[in-house]
């Protein structure tokens, strides 16, 4: 009766230690696999940090000429004011009611802008 007790006792303690092995070895890979993963991800977010490194510059040196090729800054204000004048005539009385400010703020810088034109 006793010895009987104590294989059984020996048994689960050897499933045990089988199971706690197999635990350990899915630990392990499991541990692999998230250090794999990290390493991975790591090496991912340096080749997009070159990537939008390389390709940043591109986009305001492109920017930048488009913007200096031939134009004045001026003359985009000019533009804006001559399209607000137009608009602001043609409009009806229940849009209008928010242009007079706009257009109020645009007057206030423009006559600067003009001098600078007509000098």
């Amino acid at each position: 009766d006793i010895q009987d007790k104590s294989s059984k006792i020996h048994e689960m303690a050897s499933v045990m230690h089988h199971a706690i092995g197999i635990d350990d070895t899915n630990s392990a890979s499991q541990e692999e696999r998230i250090n794999a993963l990290l390493l991975e991800n790591r090496g991912l977010k340096e080749i997009l940090a070159v990537h939008e490194n390389i390709h940043r510059p591109k986009q305001i040196s492109t920017t930048i000429s488009e913007s200096t090729a031939g134009k004045s800054p001026i003359l985009p204000t000019t533009n804006i004011t001559s399209q607000e004048n137009s608009s602001s005539s043609s409009s009806s009385s229940s849009s209008s009611s928010s242009f007079p400010r706009i257009t109020s703020d645009l007057n206030t810088i423009i006559p600067s802008t003009q001098q600078d034109i007509s000098s």
